[in-house]
């Protein structure tokens, strides 16, 4: 919450002018004003030209120019937000005024009284349509890493068929459940020095004992580390002709056995949590 104090009287004058209202609407990025209760009174000229909208749209106000999937969670989260008196954050699709929509970074703040008591809420709309296009193209960069390591080994081995797209998904699951988000995608690169990389480091051991540089715990590239946990329990789970195919049980049990020893513990730990194991 941000405190009037001082400037509480300076932003009653402001609110009842037409000046305040005329600077509003002029400023370059997308501003809005809420009551207390979260419905919004003002939005300026950069929402109208985007959007196509102007004040007095129903509801709390935004509704109406979001994306039909997005109405549910924004405005539950700005229901939150009111009750609590919590500063509001959420990432949403605006739909402009030709019908395309695009991502933005919505913050608001709620301002309150001397006594503590709120008064309005003031926000902003950021366009981050770059940003998630970025995410996007990182996360299908990774995956199609992923499927490239995963066909350079499968190529050695026609009983492998379909290891590679198990592998691949539950890789993909795995590195978002340890927090692999967009900037840690985004450092693979392009996609053959990033599969390289996993091919390289995929057999070594979280106790220094595999090859082939030896490494050990996380000096070992954290994807490699990843990837060498899903292969193990994908390969533990299919049948070989040199082997049965373990049960479920057995290869959950093994993948706790080699935490700390071939496996990072931590990425086991996650993957059992993804497993319910």
């Amino acid at each position: 919450m941000t405190s009037a104090g001082p400037s509480l009287h300076l932003l009653r004058d402001l609110q009842a002018s037409r000046p305040y209202l005329r600077l509003l609407k002029a400023m370059p990025v997308m501003l809005w004003t809420a009551d207390d209760a979260g419905v919004w009174h003002h939005v300026n000229r950069r929402w109208a030209e985007y959007t196509g909208l102007t004040d007095g749209l129903g509801g709390f106000g935004f509704e109406a120019a979001l994306h039909p999937d997005d109405v549910a969670p924004t405005v539950a989260r700005w229901r939150q937000s009111i009750e609590s008196g919590e500063p509001y954050a959420i990432e949403y699709r605006i739909r402009g005024r030709g019908g395309e929509y695009r991502w933005f970074l919505i913050r608001g703040v709620r301002v309150v009284d001397e006594a503590g008591q709120g008064i309005a809420w003031v926000g902003t709309c950021t366009d981050i349509e770059a940003q998630k296009r970025a995410e996007q193209e990182a996360l299908a960069a990774r995956e199609a890493a992923l499927r490239a390591l995963g066909l350079a080994l499968e190529a050695r081995d026609r009983e492998t068929q379909g290891h590679t797209d198990r592998v691949t998904a539950e890789a993909t699951r795995l590195g978002r459940a340890l927090g692999l988000g967009p900037e840690g995608l985004g450092e693979l690169g392009f996609v053959p020095p990033a599969a390289l990389e996993l091919v390289r480091h995929h057999h070594e051991r979280w106790d220094g004992g595999g090859y082939p540089d030896g490494l050990a715990g996380e000096n070992i590239p954290l994807l490699a580390r990843l990837f060498a946990v899903v292969d193990v329990y994908d390969a533990l789970l299919s049948e070989r002709p040199y082997k049965r195919a373990w049960t479920r049980e057995e290869a959950l049990a093994e993948l706790r056995a080699q935490a700390g020893h071939q496996l990072d513990p931590r990425v086991v730990a996650a993957f059992l949590g993804l497993l319910g194991g």
